[in-house]
């Protein structure tokens, strides 16, 4: 994140605006089984038996509206949270492949010589491609997830704080289990790249060389 903070300065207003709709989006979609299960509280303890026909339908229609509001809410603001992710990862993606150009015009040109062009390509290419994967999956994974997690934190607390020190017990767990998945997935990924840098940079270069191939 380090790198691409630069290049995700321009665009801080779209940022906030999509974490804001990704927030809403993921507490209201928490809420709908919430409300459903509130609705069969009111049944169990009594209010479907002494309430009449009338009252007792009149709730459940009210529990229900406010089960489809909360889905609605949290569909809209969904569909608007990929709208803008998209705007910022083709934005940001586009900003740093024509840096990647930039940078690789103005070096020497003895670097050509010993590299194949498709192999240049090739990496302006993977960079941008994993830029854009990782401004989408931290918002729509990461950034979601937490603030699901911080949601059902809250609301085990308020129905039982012991459920709660499970979930948070649960959180060094998974850290640790990531760190380590994620080391040796980097490993394991480096290689994925050499290989397939070297593969475009023949494959282009045979291509551009078709005639003498041939």
């Amino acid at each position: 994140m380090k790198i691409i903070s630069p290049y995700l300065k321009p665009y801080r207003k779209l940022i906030l605006i999509t974490l804001l709709l990704a927030t809403v989006n993921q507490v209201f979609s928490l809420l709908d089984p919430y409300i459903i299960s509130r609705m069969i509280n009111y049944y169990e303890k009594g209010g479907g038996q002494t309430a009449t026909a009338q009252v007792f339908l009149q709730t459940v229609l009210f529990f229900i509206l406010l089960a489809i509001g909360a889905a609605m809410v949290s569909r809209i603001a969904k569909n608007f949270q990929d709208y803008f992710v998209n705007i910022i990862t083709q934005r940001v993606g586009t900003d740093i492949y024509t840096a990647g150009i930039k940078h690789t015009l103005a070096m020497p040109y003895q670097l050509f010589e010993d590299q194949r062009s498709g192999e240049t390509l090739g990496r302006l290419q993977k960079v941008k491609t994993d830029c854009e994967r990782l401004i989408s999956s931290f918002i729509n994974i990461v950034f979601t997830t937490l603030v699901g997690l911080v949601f059902v934190i809250f609301l085990t607390y308020m129905i039982n704080w012991k459920i709660a020190l499970f979930y948070l017990a649960a959180i060094p767990i998974i850290g640790i289990l990531s760190s380590f998945l994620s080391k040796k997935i980097k490993v394991i990924q480096k290689k994925i790249v050499g290989e397939t840098t070297a593969l475009a940079g023949s494959t282009t270069e045979s291509l551009r060389n078709i005639e003498l191939v041939k």
